[in-house]
């Protein structure tokens, strides 16, 4: 709003000064006038763009148009995205700022003085926008503002404000916050209990229209405490709003009975079984989930912590333009509205605190059963692998074996630059080799008995047709004759069965060595 604007919302807000142009309702001796209302709507822009289609239509019902100079200053990271303005005599105007996370829109409705009250405004303003659903935004600020002539103690001005206001709803009975002597901010209770919008009011001494004015609405673009605070809060509300969600799923009271239900289990019946395993597979699930859990609740507190600094932040910004020596002292004297929700924000975090150390001390008692599982679950598919790859080495070294023999079956017939009685031994000594090479590279990393087993008696093969093919080549070369069948057979027998021993031997003390 540029200062024009301004001074024509200070004319116009100050007109009732004497009384004639009043039309507000009236109390015993307290006189409201200038009603304002003031719409403030906070909502995620890339996610809720059906309420900024909205409010845009709504104001441009109301007689505003889209303007096409925007302010230029932009506070901290806040920058302002769209500005509507009517011709209406008043103020009758609509910004939205956008922020990394979060966008706002504000409508102000301030007419000639006399011309319309709060329940004109409000029945206004819903005609025009018409029904909001609570997803499309996520939080929702209606702040009825007015000015009164004289002195007047809260009490009075209570009464008064309670004849104003829309809906017959009532402040008489609610503390207000009091920023500045003869400055008052209510907040209505909403039927509602979620948090989601805040219907708050705020009277004024006409005499200093000018220092009110300036906490409701931006002046050249600078967004003001009020609406500062209220979008800092609105963050707030809504972490609080998913927390309820969250803490009502009860996800760490399942855990913990599942896992008390396993431990039983265990201590009982540890036998693996088809409902063990679904249990076990249960509590691992349920596990992951509420650290997931406890994270999220982590970051949630983060979030409510950074807000609620935000919060704080605009609250002292609000008491740099006042009389006050201590800003510090005079946010934490703060009652009302304002008081409650510092009080609020603390509740939440400890609540939210409370919940993540209460996801955390579940995980780590019901984790060590979910590991049980896990080592279980593990070692059944190591040795289901392991069977895969043993049987299958077992079956690719039968066929290469017995393509081997075959291979060398066939090759009987053919002259050879050998001696004829050297074939046989060969022949046999390759496919052994084969077999034994193929069995001992797949199941190298096995420490199971009848698979040791397996690779001896390969090795034993390899060695028995070995010395027969040596036993035959020295006894031919020496005598040049062929050896006797029990020299062959007995020298090949004492070969196997060194090269069997040696084997287990040597897996014997490997196995001691890892054990160690």
């Amino acid at each position: 709003m540029d200062q024009k604007a301004l001074r024509t919302s200070d004319r116009a807000l100050g007109a009732g000064e004497g009384g004639e142009a009043t039309t507000g309702r009236r109390s015993a001796s307290v006189r409201l006038h200038a009603h304002a209302l003031h719409v403030y709507t906070y909502f995620d822009g890339l996610r809720h763009t059906d309420i900024a289609a909205r409010i845009t239509t709504a104001c441009k019902t109301l007689g505003m148009e889209e303007s096409g100079s925007l302010p230029l200053v932009r506070p901290g990271g806040i920058r302002t995205t769209q500005l509507l303005s009517g011709p209406r005599e008043g103020v009758w105007q609509a910004l939205r700022y956008a922020s990394p996370r979060l966008d706002a829109f504000l409508v102000c409705l301030a007419p000639e003085d006399g011309s319309a009250d709060w329940p004109e405004l409000d029945r206004e303003w819903r005609q025009a926008v018409g029904s909001v659903a609570d997803e499309d935004c996520i939080g929702r600020v209606r702040l009825f503002y007015a000015l009164y002539d004289r002195d007047a103690g809260s009490d009075q001005l209570a009464a008064a404000v309670t004849a104003a206001l829309p809906g017959g709803a009532e402040v008489q009975t609610e503390i207000p916050t009091e920023p500045l002597p003869g400055f008052y901010l209510w907040e209505i209770p909403t039927p509602a209990d979620d948090g989601l919008e805040r219907v708050v009011v705020l009277v004024a001494p006409t005499a200093q229209v000018a220092v009110s004015d300036a906490w409701v609405w931006p002046i050249e673009g600078d967004l003001r405490p009020l609406p500062g605070y209220f979008w800092q809060m609105a963050k707030v509300r809504h972490e609080a709003r998913r927390f309820e969600e969250r803490r009502s799923q009860d996800g760490p009271a399942r855990l913990y009975d599942l896992a008390a239900r396993f431990e039983r289990r265990e201590q009982t019946d540890p036998e693996p079984s088809r409902a063990r395993e679904r249990m076990l597979r249960r509590l691992q699930r349920e596990t992951a989930l509420a650290a997931a859990g406890e994270a999220h609740l982590r970051i949630m507190c983060r979030t409510v912590e950074a807000a609620a600094h935000e919060a704080r932040t605009w609250l002292g910004y609000w008491a740099e333009n006042m009389p006050v020596r201590d800003k510090h002292a005079w946010v934490e004297g703060l009652a009302g509205p304002v008081g409650r929700d510092q009080d609020y924000v603390a509740w939440l975090i400890t609540e939210i605190n409370d919940a993540a150390d209460l996801g955390r001390n579940t995980v780590a008692y019901a984790h060590p059963m979910a590991q049980i599982g896990s080592a279980d679950l593990e070692q059944r598919l190591r040795d289901m692998g392991e069977r895969s790859e043993f049987l299958t080495a077992l079956q690719t070294s039968v066929i290469a074996a017995v393509g081997l023999l075959l291979a060398a079956s066939q090759s009987f017939s053919y002259d050879w630059p050998m001696y004829a009685s050297l074939k046989s031994p060969l022949i046999i000594s390759v496919a052994a080799g084969g077999l034994f090479l193929l069995l001992t590279a797949a199941l190298r990393s096995t420490t199971q008995l009848w698979r040791r087993i397996w690779v001896g008696i390969a090795a034993a093969g390899f060695v028995a047709s070995v010395t027969w093919l040596v036993v035959t080549w020295l006894v031919r070369w020496q005598t040049a004759q062929l050896p006797s069948a029990p020299v062959s057979r007995v020298a090949s027998a004492i070969a196997a069965a060194v090269a069997f021993g040696a084997w287990l031997g040597w897996r014997a003390r490997r196995s001691r060595h890892e054990l160690r």
